[in-house]
């Protein structure tokens, strides 16, 4: 699990859940895999409210669906096809 390997993002994930911070709105745009949804989460806990992919071709999409079933926009889905890329 890519949590035991980043315990600062782990510290910080935890002083949010212990201030509960109230009135920040957070918004991501990482790609979606294992390492990065750890920080995801970590926003979470520090207010953000949805995360957006840059490259759709990095995309897990067992990762988005697990941010997404955790209450976290996720607007990432993996394209291979041209007509989703929109490449000639």
């Amino acid at each position: 699990m890519a949590r035991r390997h980043m315990p600062v993002l782990q510290k910080i994930k935890e002083q949010f859940e212990n201030e509960n911070p109230e009135g920040r709105n957070v918004v991501a745009c990482l790609h979606v895999t294992v390492e990065t949804a750890n920080l995801i989460y970590t926003l979470k806990a520090g207010g953000a409210i949805s995360h957006s992919q840059p490259q759709s071709l990095s995309t897990q999409d067992d990762v988005a669906a697990a941010l997404a079933s955790e209450g976290i926009k996720t607007y990432a889905i993996k394209a291979r096809m041209n007509s989703v890329l929109r490449m000639p």
